[in-house]
Parts: C-alpha cells; sequence; structure tokens
C-alpha cells in the first residue's frame, strides 16, 4: 500500500533542502507542475503516480530512493526480475539519459 504522507513529507522535506519554492518548481518545470497540485501531493490530498514523481526525481536531481523509500523501490524492481540496488540505480540513470534525449528532441 502506497503511503502518499510519507512521499508527500519526503517530497517537501527534498524541494526545501533544494531551496526550491512551490513557484520555483513550476517555473522550472515551465507549468508542467503547478503550484496547488505540487501543494496537494506535498500534503497528501492528491495522490501522485509514480510517473509524476519520476519527473519530480529528475528535477530534484535525487534518487527514487529518497522519495519512496528503498523497499519500495526494490518491490517495484521486482517485476522485473531480482535486481540490486545498484542495478535499480542504474536502471534509474539510464532513466533520466533517456528522458534528456528526449526532452531535447520537443
Amino acid at each position: 500500500m502506497t503511503d502518499y504522507i510519507t512521499i508527500g513529507k519526503r517530497l517537501r522535506r527534498i524541494r526545501k533542502e533544494k531551496g526550491y519554492s512551490l513557484y520555483d518548481v513550476e517555473r522550472i518545470t515551465r507549468g508542467e507542475f503547478k503550484v496547488p497540485t505540487l501543494a496537494s501531493y506535498e500534503t497528501a490530498k492528491r495522490k501522485i503516480s509514480i510517473s509524476r514523481i519520476s519527473k519530480l526525481v529528475s528535477v530534484y536531481k535525487v534518487s527514487l530512493d529518497s522519495i519512496l523509500g528503498e523497499g519500495r523501490v526494490a518491490e517495484a524492481g521486482s517485476k522485473y526480475g531480482k535486481l540490486s540496488s545498484e542495478e535499480l540505480r542504474e536502471l534509474e540513470e539510464k532513466i533520466r539519459a533517456l528522458r534528456k534525449k528526449l526532452e531535447g528532441k520537443k
């Protein structure tokens, strides 16, 4: 079961650690994440999808583990076979590289 309250707290903590306001994130993402939506994710008033979390991971330049918790990422990775933490990190890096490549084509 997904703990959206914990995820929201982690999102807020990471955003603040990076020194970003909600408005900064909206600007950085060119409006993809609006202030009210971000605030509702952080307070768990709205559920956030894994694809949206992945986008914030690339904005904040953190690992998926830091938002979902290592156990959740390993659990998600298990559907692809038993992946080690290192393999999951490598996979995250490849996904980030692909995203950057795709964003460059827009």
